[in-house]
């Protein structure tokens, strides 16, 4: 990716050029809003000034317009980033670079916090527990748990590719992963860096999106020329797979947790848009053909990978990579209405990267908005409707 023009340091973007590769200052002299008490995750003992910076929970004020965007932010050098964002609002970002994973907790607009390198591999993705603490899957297949300084990882298996993970109520994390093998498609279940179940065999041939209900309940998506969905759970095993509509590549399942209605995206076949569906209680309506102008023509629809997330108003955020690499992102509402399909950057017109590099979104259920990780040898983020 090229360099972003100049005028994004003057006029819109805060822009903080490269990673520091140390777990600690460098020099004590560039992060004056990251004392002592900003090293371990979500550290409560300190102030919350950065709080209402993506969007508190002030009942008074005006809620913020779901598709504002806030500023644009390049992080550090670096690609394929995942966000997960807490209770908070602060962004824990992982992102791969010289072949392996870093992350660093950001509070924004300024506040880049402190890198840590995760281990070893690249496709990265994080969730956070219910302490805010966060864990990471990556390369093929890799497991990091925050332990209180830094990670401790471990190898899970000689896997392929597409790691994905969520967590429980219980701290439970759940990990699935696209092996070369048949069949294609694994899950692992640990708890304190314990393994507690897998491999456990789940389909075959592209990995989803993986994301919980409020029962606990496990809701899996792959793709086998069709989506397919299936639950899981540790107490009683997998439940019935469901084939949906035909896709390309990737898809990607939320859990609207205020009534447990599920809500999948993927690309159509041919890179013709991106399919949105939905099912409350148990029954799948029809899909919904968004982005068709921002899709068609791509040159591999599996690039455009779409990812979504759930905010705390039920506003479904959706974010993909259309033709050329451009990073888009459209919303469902609480009432199903879709909106129009924006650009995430309309700017200064960065791109997402290529294959397995989509854009990647992360929601929290008792925040409004949504915030997005993108780029090509750059890390960028930006967050919409949370009233920057």
């Amino acid at each position: 990716m090229m360099p972003l023009p100049r005028i994004l340091i003057l006029v819109t973007a805060l822009v903080f050029g490269g990673c520091p590769v140390t777990t600690h200052d460098d020099d004590g002299g560039d992060d004056d809003t990251q004392g002592d008490d900003d090293v371990s995750p979500d550290d409560d003992s300190g102030d919350d000034t950065g709080d209402d910076d993506t969007g508190g929970d002030d009942d008074t004020t005006v809620p913020p317009d779901p598709m504002e965007l806030g500023e644009l932010v390049v992080v550090c050098d670096g690609e394929d980033p995942d966000v997960a964002l807490d209770g908070d609002g602060h962004l824990h970002l992982v992102y791969a670079r010289g072949g392996d994973t870093w992350y660093r907790e950001v509070v924004l607009p300024g506040d880049l916090g402190t890198e840590f390198l995760v281990g070893d591999g690249d496709d990265p993705q994080v969730a956070l527990d219910g302490a805010g603490m966060p864990h990471v899957v990556m390369g093929a297949l890799s497991y990091g748990r925050w332990n209180g300084a830094g990670f401790d990882t471990q190898v899970l298996t000689g896997a392929w590719r597409k790691p994905r993970l969520a967590v429980d109520s219980h701290d439970r994390i759940h990990a699935t992963v696209s092996r070369d093998p048949s069949p294609r498609i694994i899950l692992f279940v640990l708890q304190g860096g314990e393994l507690l179940a897998g491999p456990i065999e789940v389909g075959e041939d592209n990995n989803g999106g993986i994301d919980f209900d409020s029962q606990d309940l496990a809701h899996i998506t792959w793709r086998d020329h069709a989506v397919h969905h299936m639950t899981w759970s540790l107490e009683a095993g997998a439940g019935e797979v469901t084939q949906l509509q035909a896709s390309s590549d990737f898809s990607w399942i939320a859990v609207d947790t205020r009534d447990d209605s599920l809500h999948v995206v993927n690309t159509v076949r041919e890179g013709e848009g991106i399919h949105y569906r939905t099912a409350t209680g148990g029954a799948w309506g029809a899909e919904q053909v968004v982005a068709y102008d921002e899709v068609i023509g791509v040159d591999d629809p599996d690039n455009v990978g779409p990812t979504i997330d759930v905010d705390r108003s039920g506003n479904k955020y959706v974010v993909f990579a259309g033709r050329d690499r451009v990073p888009y992102f459209f919303l469902v509402d609480a009432s199903g209405q879709v909106s129009a399909v924006a650009r995430i950057d309309p700017d200064f017109g960065s791109l997402s990267g290529g294959k397995y590099e989509n854009p990647n979104v992360g929601a929290h259920p008792d925040r409004a908005g949504a915030c997005v990780a993108w780029g090509d040898n750059q890390v960028l983020v930006r967050c919409m409707g949370v009233g920057q």
